[in-house]
């Protein structure tokens, strides 16, 4: 939809300024939505709850550096948020349920940003989970905070 998109800055508010709602809630596809849209730092809040593919959704942003999300326990992830050097503000609401789920390109990443990732994870009592934070990241956290998402059921790498 937004792939090499060509728009400086803050889309969110773009939007906004249009009168332009940009509604996600049922799409079941989103490989490479915002790939390669180098120059957009903010997006608007997206619902991705649908049974729905985050491919290379965000690859590539390398200016992005806010985002909300709200994700669905049944989406699955591959590379989402690869090569997003400039995020810091990353909200998630919903449920991480599937693995896959990976920022650890993402190393400005707020405490905030990562406690929400660790407070959406979904609980589990068998398989192997694991959310990849990435070593820099990972530093930014307590013990306690992580013991959160293991005591779910979730290996942080």
């Amino acid at each position: 939809m937004f792939r090499s998109f060509a728009f400086y800055g803050d889309l969110d508010q773009r939007l906004k300024d249009c009168g332009v709602v940009l509604n996600t809630e049922n799409i079941t596809n989103a490989n490479g939505m915002f790939d390669y849209a180098h120059s957009v730092t903010k997006l608007p809040h997206l619902v991705l709850t649908s049974p729905i593919i985050l491919s290379l959704t965000f690859y590539g942003m390398t200016s992005l550096k806010s985002v909300e999300v709200t994700l669905g326990r049944e989406t699955s992830y591959s590379d989402t948020f690869h090569t997003c050097p400039a995020l810091e503000n990353l909200l998630v609401h919903g449920t991480i349920g599937q693995n896959g789920f990976k920022v650890s390109d993402s190393t400005k990443l707020t405490h905030d940003s990562l406690m929400s990732i660790i407070n959406c994870l979904e609980a589990k009592t068998s398989g192997t989970w694991t959310v990849t934070l990435g070593t820099e990241n990972l530093a930014k956290l307590t013990d306690a905070e992580k013991a959160m998402a293991t005591q779910k059921g979730w290996t942080l790498a």
